[in-house]
């Protein structure tokens, strides 16, 4: 048998939009997931893919609840974004760390001043808030870049962050 699967409609594209914006950290769940062939999997993958492009860090399981093929993936996921939640990054290393990558990479010049970056605490858990206190403004491309930097070298892979950035 072979259904014909909707993918992500606007619906679950709006929820997980207020989700991050809200800072709560969604999970996608695609059920029924061993009732597709491999060309309908496929296909979802790449819309999900085009669709998500922003949140490549969501965390998407693919579960068969009647089955229940996937879902100790769940408890274990939980249990990771946990842990990321409550994760906390000393000042002095995330200091040391931003002071690196803003030599090596640092941001274009916004309204022709070129930002320079004075120093960066976590201010909270759950989710990690991160200030960024700065002498100008910064593009902000260059703040999905630093959030991205944050998700990869400091495990917080499949969360939403919350990042403010003070001139």
């Amino acid at each position: 048998m072979s259904i014909q699967p909707k993918g992500i409609n606007f619906e679950d594209l709006r929820l997980i939009n207020e989700s991050v914006e809200n800072f709560c950290t969604p999970i996608l769940i695609l059920n029924k997931w061993d009732l597709l062939n491999e060309d309908d999997k496929d296909r979802i993958n790449k819309n999900i893919k085009v669709q998500l492009k922003k949140f490549t860090w969501l965390k998407i399981l693919r579960i068969s609840a009647l089955t229940k093929k996937g879902l100790n993936k769940f408890s274990t996921t939980l249990d990771e974004i946990n842990l990321q939640l409550n994760n906390r990054v000393d000042t002095s290393d995330l200091n040391l760390y931003f002071r690196e990558l803003w030599v090596a990479n640092p941001p274009h010049p916004f309204r022709g001043r070129r930002a320079k970056l004075k120093y960066v605490t976590q201010y909270d858990t759950e989710p990690p808030s991160f200030s960024f206190n700065l002498s100008s403004r910064i593009p902000k491309n260059y703040i999905s870049f630093i959030e991205n930097m944050l998700r990869k070298d400091h495990n917080f892979k499949n969360i939403a962050l919350k990042i403010k950035v003070k001139t």
